[in-house]
């Protein structure tokens, strides 16, 4: 991933590898197989896979990134998605979660990844951008809101209401404690 030091190409060659490719198209097939639901994919942003592959190309500054670098990127990315449209996904998310110690200086809107959104409007499927507290949706006017793991140990309320919400329930939460929160979601 370091032969040429062109910011992305790192991130190119990661995701240009179709051993590395079929290894998630079939980790995404036994994830599905076992679900009854809608199947949501989650993925870094960009900008988050670019901040994270960034220094293999030698630099360590993640902040000399900007929107047009991620906007490059996402060509990579949607190449990379077509190899999993096969697959019966809902929704495609892109985690813009900054990885600690990455923070880029930029703040890259979903309409910016042209070639993810154009990727999942022709698959059918629904595109989002998922942030520290919030999701949004392309083009649609529903709002998320991101319930933080503070409510399932019980120490923060839930958010402000929202059309709907996305959240992780971490592993130190106590059962009965999960149960209880899960009847304010209702």
């Amino acid at each position: 991933m370091a032969a040429k030091k062109r910011t992305g190409y790192a991130l190119r060659t990661m995701l240009g590898d179709k051993d590395l490719a079929g290894k998630a198209t079939k980790l995404a097939q036994t994830l599905i197989a076992m679900t009854s639901g809608a199947v949501v994919l989650q993925i870094p942003s960009p900008m988050q896979w670019l901040c994270a592959t960034h220094h293999f190309s030698g630099s360590t500054q993640v902040e000399e990134l900007d929107v047009d670098d991620a906007e490059n990127s996402s060509v990579y990315v949607a190449d990379w998605l077509r190899a999993l449209a096969a697959l019966p996904f809902a929704a495609v998310l892109l985690d813009d979660r900054p990885l600690p110690g990455k923070q880029p200086s930029e703040t890259v809107e979903l309409g910016t990844y042209t070639p993810i959104t154009n990727v999942t409007a022709h698959y059918r499927l629904i595109a989002g951008m998922r942030r520290k507290d919030a999701v949004s949706i392309n083009e649609a006017e529903l709002r998320g809101a991101v319930i933080p793991d503070e409510f399932w140990i019980g120490t923060a309320p839930l958010p402000s209401a929202a059309d709907f919400y996305v959240t992780h329930i971490p592993e130190t939460a106590i059962p009965e404690t999960v149960l209880d929160q899960l009847e304010k979601l209702k």
